[in-house]
């Protein structure tokens, strides 16, 4: 006489398959979104330092593209640069309208 083994029905094994898909698929997701929000958070750190010191220049344009250098991410980035980064724009005059106000 040839004894079956107990073993579960196909369709548990799919469901319990699917599960875990979905499950890593989840994990994967949430992962990605939270490493990508790291490097804005980044430039808007260094948006905050490099608009202190630029306001100590009263946002003028020399400092603006030169002088001024902040550390992001292991290399050295003008304030134009960072506010680049920060807000997506490299414009001299919305740049200071967003450290110095006008």
């Amino acid at each position: 006489m040839i004894m079956k083994g107990q073993g579960l029905p196909i369709n548990t094994m799919i469901i319990m398959i699917l599960s875990v898909v979905v499950l890593v698929i989840i994990i994967a997701l949430l992962s990605s979104s939270i490493s990508a929000s790291t490097p804005q958070i980044s430039a808007q750190a260094a948006w905050n330092e490099a608009c202190g010191k630029w306001r100590k220049f009263n946002c003028s344009g020399v400092e603006f593209d030169d002088h001024i250098k902040i550390s992001w991410q292991g290399e050295y980035k003008t304030v134009q640069e960072i506010c680049l980064l920060a807000y997506g724009s490299d414009d001299y005059e919305f740049c200071r309208s967003m450290c110095c106000g006008s």
